[in-house]
């Protein structure tokens, strides 16, 4: 057999990258059009793509996602040193770096039709026909004041019914992720855009990192699996569980996945899921609105508002989120803000414009959808 010269290898290399280039620049004009997106893709090609891949991994107990991730790790790590070794002895292969950078926009286009063509489509907003405007202050309050309301109510109807409120670490947090399926395969008949047969979410294979990292759960656009951080307290599983599951149906934006998953959340029949979704966005409107008035300099409204949310709110409310707090207080750690940096990067580069402030957008959501009401 007659070896091919070098520089045709070059050659061959360069073509694939421009080849690999020209689909990714098409995606990349695709996504400008999110009316075409939201049509052929999300609700054409998404819903296919998801159905192939679940039926390739739902079935397995634990994440093959995580497991991917791991191998690709450790392949990725063993790679990286052999090409340093090779350079130190050879020098720099012109070639490779061809090769490389093919593999790199190959990875980002594989990226792109798996999922993240959903960061480009119309999303929630045109689904459910709200505009995410700007909100007063006062619109802020009534949210708040709603949602305590619904904090304290339904915290009571748990308690009469004797349900245990999991302030640590679940002993069956595969329960939770049942109750957010069936919450799911409920909202189905309120809201017609959720699919047929909602996905379940899993349990990560990351725990012992999560503290450093800084993650409550994620999403795995390769192999479409929701995974749930479980050493943390059961309270917060529902919710997360649902928030995962909306971005498995194609809500990429976390301000969509957290409205998503509060509304199925709270048509849910087990008043434990409702808690669940109360409790969480309760935390991002009162963020809010403390947030509006020290941006105003209203100390003595800031003052007012403390007191008065602390007074309304039910007791028992009160302690379930002081344990809460206490157990992320705890696992806290110095290395999670940088974690949290390079996501931001990443919402930023899926124009996520209001990076991590991204997932408190949700109240302007809620709002929206209060005012059309």
């Amino acid at each position: 057999m007659t070896e091919v010269p070098k520089e045709n290898g070059i050659f061959v290399d360069m073509k694939r990258f421009f080849i690999c280039l020209a689909l990714a620049l098409l995606l990349m004009g695709f996504g400008y059009f999110p009316a075409m997106v939201e049509r052929y893709y999300c609700n054409g090609v998404y819903p296919v793509l998801l159905q192939a891949r679940l039926l390739l991994t739902a079935w397995v107990p634990f994440s093959i996602g995580d497991l991917l991730y791991i191998i690709v790790c450790i392949y990725l790590i063993y790679k990286s040193i052999r090409g340093i070794i090779k350079i130190k002895k050879e020098g720099l292969d012109g070639g490779k770096l061809w090769r490389a950078s093919a593999i790199i926009l190959l990875v980002w286009i594989s990226f792109k039709l798996l999922w993240g063509l959903n960061y480009d489509r119309l999303g929630a907003g045109h689904l459910l026909d709200i505009d995410q405007k700007a909100y007063s202050g006062a619109a802020v309050d009534s949210l708040v004041n709603e949602l305590i309301d619904s904090l304290n109510s339904t915290r009571k109807q748990i308690n009469d019914l004797k349900i245990q409120v999991d302030t640590l670490p679940a002993s069956n947090p595969a329960a939770y992720f049942t109750m957010a399926q069936e919450a799911y395969n409920k909202a189905k008949g309120s809201y017609p855009f959720l699919s047929k047969r909602a996905p379940r979410a899993k349990a990560t294979l990351f725990n012992p990192l999560a503290d450093y990292v800084g993650f409550t759960g994620y999403f795995n656009p390769f192999t479409a699996e929701g995974q749930v951080r479980t050493d943390m307290p059961g309270l917060e599983l529902p919710f997360v569980a649902c928030h995962e599951t909306a971005h498995m149906l194609g809500f990429a934006s976390e301000s969509e996945a957290n409205l998503i998953g509060y509304l199925v959340a709270t048509k849910s029949d087990n008043p434990y899921v409702r808690y669940s979704a109360y409790n969480e966005i309760f935390t991002y409107a009162q963020r809010e609105q403390f947030v509006m008035m020290a941006q105003q300099k209203d100390s003595v409204g800031f003052v007012g508002a403390v007191a008065q949310n602390r007074a309304r709110l039910d007791t028992l409310v009160k302690q379930d989120r002081k344990a809460v707090r206490r157990f992320f207080n705890i696992h806290r750690s110095s290395v999670a803000p940088i974690m949290s940096g390079v996501y931001e990067q990443y919402l930023f580069l899926n124009k996520q414009n209001a990076g991590l402030k991204s997932y408190d957008e949700v109240i302007g959501w809620l709002i929206g959808l209060k005012n059309k009401k």
